[in-house]
């Protein structure tokens, strides 16, 4: 982890964010930058919180590890959210892992900062509530998601939500198999085997990182109920 300064940089993402009205006193006295590289650990969870995270940019990936090795995904999130809004008010330890799955920028303000100030400020806690109720209706509606629907379902809804070439229904992933495999609750293998049955079926074609859709109509049936 690299920390630094920046004053250039802070007034940048402030204008991108709208940080100052977040955090609308102290912010400039307050504040570092905290690099992490892909592979990181940001947060671990069980462990104290010394600072509430604002993620400028990258990607992480927000999951709970098992004894026996299994995880569980709970997200993968980009710029802008935060890290620290459950802990934080609740005075308690990391509740999961946060782990850079490309480098990223992150705003680090002091917990004690957050407590004796933010925490008494209309601005901050406006955001906080609103970001928890976010946080909490994708969590729901993802939990659901995975239980009431089979992969082959799940995935024609990622599909289809995911073209980002309407004209010529083509999908450039930004995320790995892998990736993917655990946001639909999966596994690399039954999403890899699920993915060739598609194409065999001629709904898709795979090239690489590229999806090609040659049915949408079929793919659109099988999530229209999602």
């Amino acid at each position: 982890m690299k920390i630094y300064k920046d004053p250039v940089a802070l007034r940048k993402y402030c204008n991108k964010f709208q940080l100052d009205k977040i955090i609308d006193v102290g912010l400039n006295e307050n504040y570092e930058f905290h690099l992490f590289e892909k592979g990181d650990f940001i947060c671990k969870i069980d462990e104290p919180v010394y600072y509430f995270y604002f993620l400028l940019d990258g990607k992480t990936k927000n999951f709970i590890m098992s004894d026996n090795g299994k995880i569980l995904l709970i997200g993968f999130y980009e710029a802008f959210t935060n890290f620290g809004d459950i802990e934080i008010p609740n005075n308690t330890t990391y509740t999961s892992n946060v782990e850079a799955v490309t480098k990223c920028v992150l705003l680090a303000l002091p917990v004690s900062f957050i407590k004796l100030v933010c925490l008494n400020r209309k601005s901050f806690l406006k955001y906080l509530t609103m970001e928890l109720s976010k946080k909490l209706n994708d969590s729901s509606r993802k939990s659901s998601f995975n239980i009431l629907y089979p992969l082959k379902n799940r995935l024609a809804s990622f599909l289809i939500e995911h073209i980002t070439v309407p004209n010529q229904r083509v999908i450039n992933l930004t995320s790995s198999y892998k990736e993917i495999a655990e946001s639909l609750g999966t596994t690399y293998r039954h999403l890899s085997r699920t993915l060739n049955e598609f194409k065999n079926s001629d709904i898709i074609e795979i090239k690489d990182k590229q999806i090609i859709i040659l049915n949408e109509d079929e793919l659109r049936n099988m999530s229209k109920d999602m």
